[in-house]
């Protein structure tokens, strides 16, 4: 079972990835989730595709493909 943290908007692709490129680097950034997590961008049409699928699997061959 997978949970989801939605973070926040971004003006680009860019910007997104710089942020994501921070979070990555940052030990402690989200110290209360006690087992590996993972950490994507997406717009709002395939985030709402991810949720409808119930899963994050084709997303993310998806985005290393992508992103």
């Amino acid at each position: 079972k997978s949970k989801i943290i939605l973070l926040r908007r971004f003006a680009n692709k860019d910007a997104a990835m710089v942020y994501i490129a921070g979070a990555q680097k940052a030990n402690n950034f989200i110290d209360e989730i006690e087992s590996p997590y993972e950490i994507f961008a997406t717009t709002q049409n395939n985030y709402r595709e991810i949720i409808k699928q119930k899963s994050i699997d084709i997303y993310r061959e998806f985005y290393k493909g992508n992103y």
